[in-house]
């Protein structure tokens, strides 16, 4: 069915867009995510094939068995665009760089599926996670170092292999040394000369009461690590451990603000901590018990929380003190940043919003009819 221009009056709370029609020739309306290089390419990945175009030009990319150089799987879950513009698909069958020269892919099998990519500016090297085979590590040429697991023969392996639920949130570098990763089975810090990894579980040592830790955080005095029972600082320098904060209830999940704020979710409420002379500051938000969705992006000045599978999004002003709703009515694959506006990923095609002209650009296949 043919789209036309509609207009969206959102009230009571909602954003008002106006929602115009672009043509795009998509192999598939089931959208994945997006990614725009500084060369103009705009690649979307669909669950039947990766699209790239330029100006009036299209192509896309299939897997093929008979072609070692294709992408590894046509269902493309998600894009990676690298600081130097390397170009990376996530896919069931493992990482397929594009070799922008060659018009084709290099290709690392994964044991399982990848679920997110890490790029260590400082070591100039890639960690990617995968559901339940470990990091694969990959050098700046996007050539694999290894894949680390859980060996129970070997203390200086990674504390478990099961990454599917952890997020970007769960590995960072404060220096080209160590790299830190937080994993539902305990904290680990990995060296990067010697290629081991010092294991970290619950206990008097370490300040935590569960090995499930829920992400880290790094401050000037450290890492905040995030466990459901309590925020713990790890002193880097010292490589010693101190108790921050322990809610009266379970944290469920938590955003970063900015370098020195965290926005926590308890089972009681929302609230944002805040790290001042290595105490927490702990301020309870008024109205906002109702912003529980798990991931955070920041453009012109507010915040864009949004979840794979939810129906809307949510802009906050920085002083946390007011929420707009966009409700797109379609499930929410993903959402980027790119160029200042606000690209949307959904299981119905591709959605651009512009916040400075409260436009929602409804990208349709050229295709319908």
């Amino acid at each position: 069915m043919r789209r036309f221009l509609i207009l969206l009056l959102f009230i009571n709370g909602y954003i008002c867009s106006a929602q115009n029609t672009q043509k795009l020739n998509l192999n598939s309306e089931y959208v994945n995510d997006v990614s725009i290089q500084k060369n103009g390419l705009l690649w979307v990945a669909t669950d039947e094939g990766l699209s790239v175009f330029y100006d009036n030009e299209d192509s896309v990319f299939y897997s093929s068995i008979e072609n070692p150089l294709s992408i590894l799987n046509s269902d493309i879950k998600q894009l990676f665009n690298s600081s130097n513009e390397r170009l990376i698909a996530l896919s069931q069958g493992g990482i397929s760089v594009f070799d922008e020269k060659n018009h084709s892919f290099n290709r690392i099998n994964t044991s399982s599926e990848p679920i997110f990519i890490f790029e260590d500016d400082l070591s100039k090297t890639f960690w990617v996670a995968t559901k339940n085979s470990g990091y694969y590590h990959l050098n700046q040429d996007l050539l694999l170092i290894a894949n680390y697991t859980f060996d129970p023969l070997n203390p200086f392996s990674i504390s478990t292999s099961n990454l599917g639920s952890q997020s970007e949130t769960s590995i960072l570098t404060i220096d080209d040394k160590f790299t830190y990763i937080s994993t539902t089975n305990g904290f680990n810090v990995f060296n990067n000369k010697q290629g081991t990894f010092k294991r970290y579980y619950q206990g008097k040592k370490t300040s935590l009461t569960s090995n499930k830790i829920l992400g880290i955080q790094a401050v000037n005095e450290g890492i905040i690590i995030i466990s459901p029972n309590e925020l713990v600082l790890y002193d880097t320098d010292k490589k010693t451990f101190s108790l921050l904060f322990s809610p009266s209830s379970e944290i469920l999940n938590f955003n970063k603000l900015d370098n020195n704020n965290l926005l926590l979710r308890t089972n009681e409420k929302n609230v944002v901590v805040s790290l001042i002379d290595k105490k927490i500051v702990v301020d309870q938000l008024i109205g906002l018990d109702a912003l529980a969705q798990k991931n955070i992006l920041t453009i012109e000045n507010v915040f864009i929380f949004w979840e794979e599978g939810d129906l809307n999004l949510r802009k906050v002003n920085f002083q946390l003190s007011d929420i707009e709703t966009l409700n797109l009515n379609i499930p929410i694959n993903s959402v980027k940043i790119v160029k200042d506006k606000v690209h949307i990923a959904t299981v119905n095609g591709l959605k651009i919003l512009d916040f400075s002209k409260q436009i929602v650009n409804d990208i349709a296949s050229s295709s319908e009819s």
